[in-house]
């Protein structure tokens, strides 16, 4: 079971606690050690713990893989692009971390784009799979980690007894559009 708290804490730069939950829960089904080696069509491969799922994304990546790994999927290129390693990414407070690197750098792009609102999120969610606006749609990944979200929200909603403020403001305060363009700079 993912501990919301953990996510709280590791999320610095405005994401929902609920969303990136549920994104881990699609990514990695809340595994910290999961991870998937992309176009391999070999036997599956075990993910047994972190040592082993280190040693082996990092050998399917040295034959030309790219890997997704730990709690939030991030993408072995992604992991080198925001200067980390295979290994420190396992470790579930960075990998939430740059999992949400990713996805306001996405929802910016959205955004800047002309989404607002659930628009915005579900194309920065399309793109977090694909890395199109618009083929995570078509996959059915958006819809899986938009259901679980909605789901999470209204349990959160109904324990505390509150409407649940589905519309969000149409940009991100200025300190995360400030930290992305930053961001941005700094790994281009």
């Amino acid at each position: 079971m993912l501990d919301a708290a953990l996510f709280a804490a590791c999320l610095t730069l405005g994401m929902d606690t609920g969303l990136a939950m549920s994104i881990a829960e699609q990514e990695s089904s809340g595994k910290h050690y999961a991870f998937n080696v992309n176009r391999w069509e070999g036997k599956p491969v075990p993910m047994i713990d972190v040592d082993t799922s280190v040693l082996l994304s990092n050998t399917f990546v040295d034959q030309g893989y790219t890997v997704d790994v730990g709690l939030m999927g991030i993408n072995s290129r992604n992991v080198d692009r925001l200067g980390h390693t295979i290994e420190s990414a396992f470790e579930p407070c960075t990998n939430i971390a740059l999992g949400e690197q990713i996805y306001i750098r996405y929802l910016q792009r959205a955004e800047d784009s002309g989404l607002v609102g659930h628009e915005a999120v579900r194309a920065a969610l399309s793109q977090y799979n694909t890395g199109s606006m618009t083929r995570g749609l078509h996959n059915g990944y958006v819809d899986k980690v938009w259901t679980r979200y909605q789901e999470k929200s209204s349990y959160q909603a109904r324990v505390a007894d509150v409407n649940v403020p589905w519309e969000r403001p149409e940009r991100w305060s200025d300190q995360v559009t400030q930290r992305t363009s930053q961001w941005s700079k700094a790994n281009e």
